[in-house]
């Protein structure tokens, strides 16, 4: 059995089973991992309050048959206007996959066009998917694709997308 302790920002929390809570979270040196909080969810769990989207803690995980969250302190929350940006990370990133701009990126103030670039979806090259505008102004998170404001009326509905701020100058959000 492995153990590692690690700096975690929760991305996604989600019950399992009767008492028990997936976790997914980007960590410092193992990137995303998904780890099970086995009885987190009973009322006088000591992880459960650790354990919330936004939160920055410190972990520790077992890794035996699939990763074990066996304890958690939080050390701080990211605002809650982040936590779309949150759910882009644990839709786009890939298990084991670590990025140290990212996580830099992630711990002190940031704004959403960096972390689209650094994901790779930099919003100075970006065009509208549905009709092809070469200023978008919405980013969807659901497909990770740029709208602009005369498509976004089609998106799904309105927690799956974010309003980009508008350009200063090209190049520049």
């Amino acid at each position: 059995m492995r153990e590692y302790v690690t700096e975690a920002i929760v991305l996604k929390k989600e019950p399992v089973r009767e008492f028990d809570t997936r976790l997914s979270l980007y960590t410092r040196e193992l990137g995303k991992v998904r780890a099970v909080a086995t009885s987190a969810r009973k009322p006088l769990s000591k992880l459960s309050p650790h354990v919330e989207p936004l939160s920055i803690v410190e972990v520790r995980l077992a890794e035996k048959g699939g990763m074990q969250l066996t304890d958690a302190l939080r050390k701080g929350t990211l605002p809650k206007k982040h936590i779309g940006v949150l759910a882009l990370l644990d839709t786009v990133l890939e298990t084991g996959e670590r990025d140290d701009r990212l996580w830099s990126l992630l711990t002190r103030d940031f704004n959403l066009a960096e972390v689209l670039s650094v994901l790779g979806f930099d919003p100075n090259f970006a065009v509208c998917e549905s009709c092809g505008n070469a200023e978008p102004d919405t980013f969807l998170f659901k497909d990770a694709e740029y709208l602009c404001a005369r498509c976004v009326p089609y998106a799904i509905s309105r927690e799956e997308y974010v309003v980009l701020p508008p350009r200063v100058k090209p190049g520049i959000l």
